[in-house]
């Protein structure tokens, strides 16, 4: 084998390489992205629902030892609610991330392209 051969060969190691990379990268991208979409659409929620109901729960109130029983209450149910849905949220995302693996991802511009692993 001549040095032309092994160059080449070398070459194309590191390009098939660098697709390999390029190919992880854009999945962790993707990634990213649905797991951002996906707590957003739980988290954002939540605030809206504390800025709109925190009075019953003294939301804005800094010393929790003034609150009244009612208060304590919604409190203790709000927080059993916020548990359950990032609970759930989080659940969900595991269960996204987790499919993605089940895929090769090929990033065409502003599209995305899904290959099953098979």
């Amino acid at each position: 084998m001549n040095n032309y051969d092994r160059l080449s060969d070398i070459r194309k190691e590191a390009d098939v390489n660098a697709s390999i990379r390029a190919r992880q990268q854009q999945g962790e991208l993707l990634r990213r992205s649905i797991e951002t979409k996906i707590r957003t659409s739980f988290i954002f929620p939540l605030a809206e629902f504390e800025r709109v109901f925190g009075y019953l729960w003294g939301h804005d109130i800094q010393d929790k030892s003034t609150l009244t029983e009612n208060q304590l209450q919604f409190l203790q149910i709000y927080q059993e609610v916020r548990k359950a849905i990032l609970d759930n949220g989080n659940v969900n995302i595991r269960s996204a991330v987790s499919e993605l693996s089940n895929y090769e991802v090929v990033l065409k511009s502003r599209s995305v392209q899904f290959k099953g692993n098979t």
